[in-house]
């Protein structure tokens, strides 16, 4: 199967201070429609930060790029995901996937 992929992650220590900044800024994710409490936003979080530095590290192993959202804002990150879409060579998956 031909595909193209940009991975978006955050490594950032501080994203749950992001999370809970947005509360009633009239956003209806999850997070907040749920009523997550602090605590809950920083375990959420900590999860997150693991999992972004697992993929990063797959990307690293299998060759596809990724933005770290710890490193740039989200609205710029979406940005230069579109562009590594749009501008990077079809790929394959190996054999028996």
């Amino acid at each position: 199967m031909r595909h193209r992929a940009v991975f978006m992650v955050d490594t950032s220590l501080q994203q749950w201070e992001r999370i809970a900044a947005t509360r009633g800024n009239g956003g209806g994710d999850w997070m907040h429609a749920n009523k997550y409490s602090d605590a809950q936003i920083q375990a959420w979080s900590a999860f997150n930060v693991a999992r972004s530095e697992a993929i990063k590290g797959l990307c690293n192993e299998h060759s596809y790029p990724y933005v770290d959202l710890a490193e740039t804002s989200f609205e710029e990150g979406q940005q230069l995901a579109l562009k590594g879409l749009l501008t990077q060579p079809e790929r394959n998956l190996p054999a028996g996937n």
